[in-house]
């Protein structure tokens, strides 16, 4: 996307600062944490990974376009009017990231029905019982208590995001499409006629 020209009082035309626009095909780097205890949840950005003992996964710029659910709606929505370059740090609320807990998910199941359960069952362990995943939060007289919130359900995000480049032309946005399917696929060799 070429940057949109506009006169200025002397008359002559300049070249705007392109800006995201929902449906832009964009290149972001992205850290988001848990605010209450800093856990690091997902990061682009290979330093932070290293720099939090992580060494597998794939660290780097991710394919977003805004209004399209490549990330959480409240994210996306801060990206648009960013411009290249552009970084900017915010919160997110329970409401509009993973939502608020929810005490009704919280069961109490007797221990024998966790018997067919893979690997030791302590607190904090994470198991998945009638499709359900949950967490172990209490165990004693023969009952685990389970909570089966989503595991961000109620945290505050604390979010760092950076646009790197808006993709302009069709040969970018074709290899950006083709590595976010296919990861592993080399688009340099790819020659889009």
């Amino acid at each position: 996307m070429s940057g949109e020209k506009s006169a200025e009082k002397t008359g002559e035309l300049v070249e705007e600062k392109p800006i995201v626009k929902e449906g832009d095909l964009i290149l972001v780097d992205y850290t988001f944490r848990v605010k209450e205890n800093g856990e690091l949840i997902e990061t682009t950005i290979k330093e932070v990974a290293e720099k939090e003992g992580i060494e597998e996964g794939r660290f780097e710029p991710r394919l977003v376009i805004p209004g399209k659910g490549f990330l959480l709606k409240s994210v996306e929505e801060q990206l648009i009017g960013m411009a290249p370059g552009e970084e900017k740090r915010f919160e997110i609320p329970p409401e509009k990231a993973f939502g608020p807990r929810d005490p009704s998910k919280v069961k109490v199941i007797p221990l024998r029905r966790l018997k067919n359960v893979e690997g030791p069952i302590t607190i904090g362990s994470r198991i998945t019982i009638d499709g359900r995943e949950g967490i172990v939060r209490s165990i004693g007289s023969g009952r685990v208590q389970i909570d089966f919130n989503p595991y961000l359900a109620g945290k505050t995000i604390d979010c760092y995001v950076k646009v790197l480049k808006i993709l302009s032309t069709d040969n970018e946005k074709i290899k950006a499409l083709i590595h976010y399917r296919i990861p592993d696929v080399d688009v340099k060799k790819f020659k889009i006629r």
